[in-house]
């Protein structure tokens, strides 16, 4: 049996584990405001967005003032909802970008379920640390790895194909880092 103030202190030692362990977690949880549903007026000119996504959106992403108003809006009403500090709110501004763009351009991207299933299977399979963010600044050696994790069965060797994967591994990479930052601050 354990004496009075050893219980007392291991019982606040079981609490204050558990509160470090649950913080990251409870921190996701709060960047899951960053999904909730639009507004229809809103949903609509995202649909609109989305609907003019191609490849020369790919190679150039450009995001429409209404756009960015309505992902600028939702940031500030989870900010005061999940009450994030100041370098809370910057770490989820710099994640719910790129958030954003892999949920769009995974409707768009010119690939099966079974291959985006692939690819997410890879991904998180993947070396993080040779994930640069996009090929710019990327050696030799981690364009190959990248090419390589885009590799899919059943996809043809299409530069268009590969541009939109590479879109996508990119928007990926910089939401996970970004995730991360926001978890850690």
């Amino acid at each position: 049996m354990l004496r009075p103030g050893l219980a007392r202190q291991s019982a606040v030692a079981s609490l204050i584990a558990l509160s470090i362990g649950s913080a990251p977690a409870q921190a996701a949880e709060g960047l899951s405001c960053l999904d909730t549903p639009f507004a229809p007026e809103a949903e609509a000119v995202i649909e609109d967005y989305r609907q003019a996504i191609d490849i020369d959106f790919v190679q150039r992403p450009i995001v429409p003032d209404k756009v960015k108003i309505i992902l600028a809006t939702r940031l500030t009403e989870c900010r005061d909802s999940q009450g994030w500090a100041s370098e809370a709110y910057a770490q989820a501004s710099y994640f719910y970008g790129p958030h954003f763009l892999v949920r769009l351009l995974r409707t768009k991207i010119p690939l099966k379920t079974e291959q985006l299933e692939q690819l997410d299977a890879r991904f998180e399979a993947a070396d993080k640390d040779r994930l640069p963010r996009g090929l710019l600044g990327a050696n030799e050696e981690d364009k190959a790895y990248l090419t390589q994790l885009a590799r899919l069965d059943g996809t043809e060797d299409l530069y268009e194909t590969g541009m939109w994967i590479g879109a996508l591994i990119t928007a990926m990479v910089t939401r996970d880092k970004a995730k991360r930052a926001f978890l850690a601050s």
